[in-house]
């Protein structure tokens, strides 16, 4: 059995690849949105936050011999849990890896962190208190809630019960919660800036085909300043940057 680890819409491709191959398989997904988006196409789907304990255990008991993992580059801790786990029980670890956007305008005032925290350091030394940050995403809640006052925090999250759940936990106001799945139209984002009166503007680089784009674009010619997460560079054994190589690769796999 392979286990996919998903919830991208590189997760749902491969996904395809797999049903075309006919590799018996699982996809896992975190949340029920994505699970939602996914299963239609993988019929074999599960919504699981795999602890390092968790995915040992699932490892054993349903047989996978081969771990692809298609995450968000950005979710790290599934990533390093995977591989080791991989490394423990003998089995394969394949990455996939969207290519980054690496290319940005001149026309837009941009900042690169390589973390999160690092970025929030800063932006507490530069940020008024009258001034406003629109932030994608709900994983860093907490950290921009701890730094900033509530009324200064504007999130942009996914239209989905847990998304609203982390939203209602950490006592974000119902006004700056926008629950939209992304990415935007240049039209909406503008709008989103202007009717919340935005001056920072921060997100992931989160490669090509996410929102990162319409992000950028979305910045040019304006006030707003951009605030660019960078995905940590990952060395792995077998890495995957195009879905035609992982094709290839899955066409002569053979379980061990």
């Amino acid at each position: 059995m392979i286990l996919l680890l998903g919830g991208t819409h590189e997760g749902r491709e491969i996904a395809e690849i797999l049903n075309a191959l006919g590799h018996p398989y699982v996809l896992s997904v975190t949340t029920s949105l994505g699970y939602d988006l996914y299963h239609t196409t993988a019929g074999n789907c599960i919504i699981k936050k795999f602890t390092p304990e968790a995915l040992s255990t699932y490892i054993k008991a349903e047989g996978i011999h081969l771990i692809i993992d298609a995450t968000h580059p950005h979710a790290e801790v599934i990533k390093t849990n995977a591989r080791v786990s991989a490394l423990e029980h003998d089995i394969l670890y394949w990455r996939f890896e969207r290519k980054t956007e690496g290319t940005l305008p001149r026309n837009v005032s941009i900042s690169k962190y390589t973390s999160i925290s690092k970025a929030i350091l800063s932006l507490k030394e530069i940020v008024r208190d009258d001034e406003k940050l629109l932030i994608t995403g709900t994983k860093h809640i907490p950290e921009f809630l701890a730094t900033f006052k509530k009324s200064q925090c504007v999130f942009r999250i996914m239209p989905g019960e847990d998304s609203m759940a982390i939203c209602m936990a950490n006592g974000v106001p119902i006004e700056n919660i926008i629950a939209i799945k992304a990415p935007c139209s240049l039209e909406m984002n503008r709008c989103i800036f202007k009717d919340f009166n935005i001056n920072y503007f921060v997100f992931k680089n989160s490669g090509r085909g996410s929102a990162f784009k319409s992000n950028i674009e979305a910045l040019e010619d304006t006030a707003v300043k951009g605030v660019i997460i960078e995905p940590h560079t990952v060395i792995v054994d077998t890495l995957f940057e195009d879905l035609s190589s992982l094709e290839r690769a899955l066409m002569i796999y053979k379980p061990q």
